[in-house]
């Protein structure tokens, strides 16, 4: 039987050497160049209050300011009206996927089902719609700011999937906001419930704000190009603190990852890690990374041979059961 004690020890030591190695490269903070004069010359500001409003208020060049907490499900009721913007998404016959459309935001549900309509669901005001798992998607917007003055939350009051996915944005700053699952996932196999997650979109900044985990990772992206995170703190995840697959100039920038506790299953290929890192490139930059731990032993760092990551300037302490190779530790810091 391995030693507790011993393979504590090592992995202590294994990140003591690792972070006095870190620092030795130049380092670039800039985030991501967005022309922040140019955007607020050409963003229309819109206070908002509750679900319906920041919904309405999504578009080109806009600023939009959350005043009070938005709790996505018990708003949908509120939001959900009108038949002729309700389809099915699924291509397969005798098979029906819900979805509510508009020009940038979808509420989609997250099953497929063989017995479900568009007559059934939109029923009783769309009760059986609402009451089952959703996705709200921000899409297509250019030139857009999503922030609070007031340290509003956004909160997913289901344990499953995304609390917002944001698609096929340009030009786009999240910033100062709160935004968590409540009740938290279990990060059982297979679940996938980032805080946010990002697909096929570019110039992205997240700014200042608390990615409460309670669900898997802080943050998922694929497929996009050109994205800082910058004074945010990942906490509270189960299963990884941040992934990005086929995205390049990933920028983590005087951030915290720390408190995430991994309980996901070491022997899945999406198993635990700190970073999960697939075809993209990632820079981190002046962040602290501490109080993380796995149940399982587990990798501080999941990298294909396709990925790049460099530690500048950071500081790695207790952290537990997790693990940095000789290569990485010569390769990456």
């Amino acid at each position: 039987m391995k030693s507790n004690l011993k393979k504590s020890f090592c992995i202590l030591v294994l990140l003591i050497i690792s972070w006095a190695s870190i620092g030795k490269a130049d380092i670039d903070t800039n985030p991501i160049k967005i022309e922040e004069e140019s955007i607020k010359k050409t963003q229309k500001e819109y206070n908002v209050s509750n679900l319906k409003e920041f919904l309405e208020a999504l578009g080109n060049d806009r600023k939009i300011i959350i005043e009070n907490d938005i709790h996505i499900k018990e708003e949908l009721k509120n939001v959900v009206t009108d038949t002729s913007k309700f389809f099915n998404n699924s291509s397969e016959k005798g098979w029906f996927s819900p979805k509510y459309e508009n020009e940038f935001y979808d509420i989609m549900g997250t099953y497929t089902s063989s017995v479900d309509t568009k007559e059934s669901l939109s029923k009783d005001g769309f009760k059986g719609f609402i009451e089952n798992d959703i996705v709200l998607v921000i899409k297509k917007a250019h030139n857009l700011t999503i922030t609070t003055n007031t340290s509003a939350n956004i909160i997913l009051n289901q344990p499953d999937d995304e609390v917002i996915r944001f698609d096929s944005l340009v030009n786009f700053k999240l910033q100062n906001l709160n935004i968590f699952h409540r009740p938290e996932t279990d990060g059982g196999c297979g679940e996938f419930a980032p805080v946010i997650t990002f697909y096929d979109s570019r110039n992205i900044i997240i700014d200042t704000c608390g990615l409460n985990g309670s669900g898997t990772e802080g943050i998922y992206t694929k497929n996009v190009n050109n994205i800082a995170i910058v004074k945010t703190e990942v906490f509270n995840c189960n299963k990884r603190g941040v992934s990005f697959e086929n995205s390049k100039n990933v920028k983590v920038i005087k951030s915290n990852i720390h408190s995430n506790h991994l309980d996901a299953d070491a022997e899945y290929w999406d198993g635990p890690s700190i970073f999960y890192i697939i075809e993209s490139d990632v820079e981190v930059i002046e962040t602290k990374i501490f109080s993380n731990s796995s149940i399982d032993e587990a990798p501080f760092i999941d990298i294909d041979d396709k990925s790049k990551i460099k530690f500048k300037k950071c500081e790695i302490s207790q952290n537990e059961n997790f693990v940095i190779t000789e290569k990485q530790k010569k390769e990456f810091f």
